[in-house]
């Protein structure tokens, strides 16, 4: 949260602070600075996904409350229709990924299958996802929503995607409460559309689960050779973009240093980015923080210069 509030202070036009000095005192600027504060906090609280995360917060606290583990009828159809595909299919996964977008699912998912299949389902949430992790566990469920764009996942005997709407994944989080102010910080369509390409330019046998957004893929061989796939279509993507950076051997020896996930990101948004913060708003709040200034600014005194470009920017 605090990366994001960084984000949008600096997206605060410049011209807006120079008036603010050249028009009123030291001791002025502060006062409306903290009343500009407080009320940037007070709207910023009751946006539905950060009022609804601090409730879950709170009922958390307070009554220990714990997140359900019940399995919907849906979701456990879902997991005996992915079985089926790997009894058809004459596969007996040792590990397996899920991704999807907050919300999509996947724990419910990686829970039944577990159940069918006799794994064990692991989240990642609480794992470092920008660092190599070593799928030791087995039989094992993995799941996490950046999962196929940043690990090397020829481990996996079979990977899966849930490519639901990210309306409805919006939705599941909200009503969930857990982790629902990522629905007013993060750009779900980025997300999703930089993860399902991931399990697109995965090899293997592909297969969809009949009546689902659930997409499954088995391994061929020994890899889904994704970097070799990911390379190609990177240096095929985005040419003029590319030549900014030099010639084509400079480019070659910097895709082979640079991380699954940025070149992605440039295949996708024509931009090198990776983490968690390259799929968050950064202008998220910006509205807020400049309205709750001009509030104050206006609370103060009559306004010597005018202020309205800056509330429209």
């Amino acid at each position: 949260m605090g990366s994001i509030l960084k984000k949008v202070s600096k997206t605060i036009s410049k011209d807006v602070s120079s008036k603010l000095s050249k028009n009123f005192s030291k001791e002025a600027v502060g006062e409306m600075a903290m009343k500009a504060g407080i009320t940037f906090v007070r709207n910023i609280v009751t946006k539905k996904g950060i009022s609804t995360n601090i409730k879950f917060l709170i009922e958390s606290y307070l009554f220990n409350e714990i997140e359900t583990k019940e399995i919907p009828e849906k979701v456990m159809q879902d997991a005996l229709s992915i079985k089926d595909i790997f009894n058809r299919a004459g596969i007996t996964p040792q590990k397996i990924a899920i991704d999807g977008v907050p919300g999509s699912g996947k724990s419910v998912l990686s829970y039944a299958l577990g159940n069918l299949l006799e794994m064990k389902a692991i989240s990642l949430d609480h794992c470092n996802m920008d660092q190599k992790i070593n799928f030791i566990s087995k039989p094992a469920i993995f799941e996490h929503h950046r999962l196929l764009r940043t690990q090397n996942i020829d481990c996996f005997d079979a990977i899966i995607y849930i490519d639901e709407p990210v309306e409805d994944s919006m939705a599941k989080v909200l009503q969930r409460k857990r982790g629902s102010y990522l629905v007013d910080i993060m750009n779900f369509d980025l997300m999703k559309k930089i993860g399902k390409k991931a399990f697109e330019l995965a090899d293997g046998d592909s297969y969809s689960v009949p009546n689902s957004f659930i997409k499954v893929k088995s391994r061929v061989g020994q890899s889904y050779n994704v970097m070799e796939n990911i390379t190609n279509e990177l240096l095929s993507s985005n040419p003029e973009k590319l030549q900014k950076i030099g010639d084509s051997q400079d480019i070659e020896n910097r895709v082979k240093i640079m991380a699954k996930e940025a070149m992605l990101f440039f295949i996708e948004d024509g931009r090198f980015k990776k983490g968690f913060t390259a799929y968050l708003n950064p202008i998220a709040y910006k509205q807020d923080l400049i309205n709750a200034i001009l509030d104050a600014v206006g609370s103060k005194t009559k306004l010597p210069f005018n202020l309205s470009s800056s509330r429209n920017s």
